[in-house]
């Protein structure tokens, strides 16, 4: 799944936007920003303005069961986005846009993502995708996933991003406004038309021979070749001459050591001592039999006599605020015939 984040800057309101009309609930947004990196793509500039417009329609059904996230998703027109820069224009497949509207509620933040994934541009380097996204760090923006006008699209946000990419490119773009209007500003290309198919060419004449290239680069290194058998055994050879008579040799080890002595005769048995004092009672043990697990917020210090087992996120309602939160946490297991030192 594509990233949840977007780069931060000041704070991004984003207001509520009108439908056009009450049966059809279809809403339009306008957008405006900054191109800030290009890719592999010529004709724009780092600082060119954008200006942009996403539509989609209020009466969508949530297809994501998971509470804290909403997907209503578009496949046919008029939904999709619309994105202008300079005099280069992106947008959805007016037929066929394959538009998805995301929605992030109380997963540490809320989110509001729009994905386009069939889109053409007026210079025919048609998109593969194009993201728009808007963060709340705070986890404040939503009150839940349902796709709500009011709610939905009030903010205020942390940031806005905008990404247009196929491949071969790539066009990352900041927010700087998003608002209501009628009108905002962003031609649509002419409807996306297929004739009917034409005959088949003729065979065109065989090109000239290209001219010799270059020499490569030298190939890898080949494989280790297979061992050869292995060779006959050679002939003994003569003896050789004699050596030197040696040194005269160190002095041997020391004998080994003699027998244990018979034990001596018992002592007498002594007088019975007094009976000891009554000890200080002890500290209270810990209570928790093998196997039982303790939960500890993430890079806490291992406790003693417990072995580390797994970290998770771990959901908790958050009775002041009325949600559901989101805490990361270490999961110890007790080990076995384990003394606990008293603190």
């Amino acid at each position: 799944m594509k990233s949840w984040f977007v780069r931060g800057g000041a704070a991004l309101l984003l207001i509520a936007v009108a439908t056009t009309s009450a049966a059809a609930q279809d809403v339009t947004v306008c957008f405006a920003g900054e191109v800030e990196k290009i890719d592999g793509y010529e004709g724009i500039d780092a600082g060119t303005p954008l200006s942009g417009q996403f539509t989609f329609n209020l009466q969508m059904r949530d297809s994501e069961p998971e509470a804290s996230v909403g997907d209503y998703r578009f496949i046919s027109g008029p939904y999709g986005m619309k994105v202008r820069m300079g005099s280069h224009l992106f947008e959805s497949h007016p037929a066929t846009p394959n538009f998805l509207v995301k929605l992030g509620n109380d997963l540490g933040m809320d989110f509001v993502i729009l994905m386009s994934d069939t889109n053409v541009a007026n210079n025919g380097l048609h998109p593969t995708s194009m993201e728009f996204q808007v963060v709340d760090t705070d986890a404040k923006a939503l009150n839940s996933t349902d796709l709500v006008l009011e709610q939905n699209f009030a903010g205020p946000w942390n940031g806005g991003q905008l990404v247009v990419t196929n491949g071969a490119y790539r066009i990352t773009s900041s927010i700087s406004s998003v608002t209501a209007s009628s009108d905002c500003g962003v031609v649509s290309l002419p409807p996306v038309m297929q004739g009917p198919k034409g005959d088949k060419g003729d065979k065109g004449d065989k090109g000239d021979k290209g001219d010799k290239g270059d020499q490569g680069e030298p190939g890898l290194a080949g494989r280790d070749g297979v061992d050869g058998a292995k060779g006959d055994t050679g002939e003994t050879g003569a003896q050789g001459v004699a050596g030197e008579k040696g040194d005269k040799g160190d002095p041997g080890l020391p004998g080994e050591k003699g027998d244990k002595g018979d034990p001596g005769l018992p002592g007498e048995k002594g007088d019975k001592g007094d009976k000891g004092d009554t000890g200080a009672r002890g500290d209270k043990g810990e209570g928790l039999v093998t196997g039982s697990m303790l939960l500890l917020p993430e890079g806490s210090p291992a406790p003693a006599g417990y072995e580390y087992l797994d970290t998770f996120d771990f959901a908790y309602a958050d009775r002041s605020r009325g949600r559901r939160q989101m805490l990361r946490v270490d999961i110890y297991v007790r080990k076995a015939d384990v003394v606990v030192p008293q603190q």
